[in-house]
Formats: C-alpha cells, structure tokens, sequence
C-alpha cells in the first residue's frame, strides 16, 4: 500500500496485490459390472486462478492522535488468468483402458469491483503506526478467451491433429448463428461469457510508515 493523507481526516491509498486461488475440483465415478467385467470411470474437472489487483481508495479518518478509527471506499481492478484441468480414466477389471488429459487456460479482460473497509489505527509515533481492520470485496472476473494448452489420450499428444475451434475460444456477450453461413473451424469458436467470482471479507493487520 501507498498512500497520501491531505490532512487529518482525508486522504488517498492505492493497493496493490497478487491473489493466488486454491483449487476447486468436483469428481465423478461410476463402478459397475457387465458379463463378468468390472467397469470404473473416473472424471475430475479442477480450476485454478491466479489474479493481479490494483485498488485505489479514498480514505475518511477521525484525525484523533493516539486512537485513529477509519474507514476506506474504493475501486478494484483486476488482471488475471483461470487454469481448467479436465481428467478422465477408464478401467476394466482394474486395468486402466483409456485416459484423456484436457487442459484450458483462459484470460483477457479486465475484473472490476468495488472495496470497503472499516478500520482503527494506534499512532505509536509520528513515524509509525499500527492498523486493524475488517476488509470487503465485491468483485467478479470474466475471461475474454480460451486456449487449450494441453490435449492428450493414453499418452499421445493430440493437440496437433485439433482445429482452430476445437482449441481455441473467444466468450461473447451474445451469439447468432446463421446455418446458410457457418463459421469457418479456421477460427476460435465463440461462447458465452461466464463470471467467476473474486468477492472476499477478511482482517488486515499491518504497520504504516508515515514521511
């Protein structure tokens, strides 16, 4: 954080950070038999995303020596990227058969939102300070395109052998599609926008360096 205060009681704060996301997974497995062979599908589809955050804000402060309660407005703009992994494995009477690794990342576009926070401040000197406070972020994030980096099966890299549409996206507000003049498979295929969400509530503690 860098930050500016015109007096006392009003002042500006720019943040900066990097916001790496845990990974999500959801799992689906089926098991049975058919003729006396044993069957087990096994499919995991997993995302990851990493962001950068730049967060301006404007800052409204009691101005009290010792004891300091704030609060903090702002705006949040974020740049980042979403990794999706896609596994599927095939058994038979415990033998794996087949296996398909897909893997997608997408990025482009700009994630906005909005950021609040209320805080106190304990001035230990003119120089330094230390700060709690409860933060609130409301922000979403939609990818403007998709690329596949990553296509293989039982081993074999088959990315090669895909078209321009089976590895590459570009998400769109809208779709029209006209069937006397389909798109060419020269090009990326369009979908959909979708909106992950980045909204957060957390407790800051830090030391401020005043000059």
């Amino acid at each position: 954080n860098l930050g500016y205060m015109f007096n006392g009681n009003i002042g500006i704060d720019l943040q900066c950070s990097y916001l790496l996301g845990d990974e999500n997974a959801g799992e689906s497995k089926s098991n049975y038999t058919f003729f006396s062979t044993n069957y087990y599908d096994y499919e995991k589809i997993s995302v990851k995303n990493q962001i950068i955050r730049i967060n301006p804000s404007l800052i409204i402060a009691s101005g009290f020596d010792k004891l300091d309660p704030y609060a903090r407005f702002g705006v949040i703009f974020g740049f980042g990227s979403i990794n999706l992994n896609y596994l599927d494995e095939e058994y038979e009477n415990n033998q794996l058969q087949d296996k398909e690794v897909v893997k997608w990342k997408m990025d482009g576009g700009m994630a906005f939102g909005i950021s609040s926070a209320l805080g106190l401040m304990y001035h230990i000197s003119d120089l330094i300070s230390v700060y709690g406070e409860l933060d609130l972020v409301g922000m979403s994030y939609a990818p403007k395109k998709g690329v596949m980096t990553e296509y293989t099966v039982n081993g074999a890299d088959k990315l090669p052998n895909l078209t321009t549409d089976d590895k590459e996206i570009d998400f769109v507000d809208d779709i029209t599609y006209d069937y006397n003049n389909p798109p060419s498979s020269a090009e990326p295929s369009k979908e959909l926008k979708f909106y992950f969400p980045y909204s957060s509530i957390g407790l800051n503690i830090g030391v401020r360096f005043s000059f």
